[in-house]
């Protein structure tokens, strides 16, 4: 009876570049630290710089919407009451729906195409 080696998979090739991981890391710190101090104008610069880089790494519009909306969740401070928590949730939808907008306007300037699939 002869016991047949393990297959070693082979490691898999890094996708995204060092470059393009660091622009994202930094972007999501950027708009999480912009959504904590609650300024409009930081928000709108950090989606701007992380959409960006969720772009040039080829991010599909539901993952970059997905990603801004999670940052932000996690950025803006959590609400007691009902009413503030509801109006916490379009907040984080209006912004997402920039952060998507704005990935559009970016694919159409570059020449890349949307896939909505992904």
């Amino acid at each position: 009876m002869t016991t047949a080696a393990p297959r070693v998979r082979p490691p898999l090739a890094p996708t995204i570049s060092a470059h393009r991981l660091a622009a994202l890391r930094s972007g999501r710190t950027a708009l999480i630290d912009g959504a904590r101090t609650d300024a409009d104008e930081g928000i709108a610069a950090a989606i701007e710089r992380y959409v960006g880089a969720m772009v040039d790494a080829d991010f599909g519009p539901r993952t970059i919407r997905a990603l801004v909306e999670i940052a932000l969740e996690v950025g803006l401070p959590m609400p007691r009451s009902v009413a503030r928590r509801a109006q916490r949730a379009r907040v984080v939808e209006r912004w997402a729906d920039r952060g998507t907008a704005r990935a559009a306007e970016l694919r159409a300037a570059r020449g890349l195409l949307i896939d909505e699939s992904i």
